[in-house]
């Protein structure tokens, strides 16, 4: 359902010639900031905050080659936003 519901706002890894590429130097701290963002800020428990925390900080070997810097972080970012929507967090009612 998060894959569905995401489906249409994702960043594209590899988008087509002409439409922008996502950023190549986005931060861990930065990317979980966008996607807690596109999320609308929900309340997460602090255990589930550290595992995708350290998701972000972990996902990425460094360094990366020139062309993996904008797709592998989009990439990243659609995954923390997959991660935060499937949270335990957000499967109570």
């Amino acid at each position: 359902m998060a894959s569905y519901a995401t489906a249409k706002t994702y960043p594209n890894p590899w988008p087509p010639e002409g439409e922008p590429e996502y950023s190549a130097t986005e931060d861990p701290a930065a990317a979980l900031a966008s996607a807690l963002a596109y999320w609308a800020n929900p309340l997460l428990s602090a255990e589930s905050q550290e595992c995708i925390a350290a998701f972000a900080q972990s996902c990425l070997s460094e360094p990366l080659a020139k062309w993996e810097q904008s797709p592998y972080r989009a990439m990243r970012q659609n995954a923390l936003r997959l991660l935060i929507a499937t949270s335990p967090d957000m499967q109570v009612s």
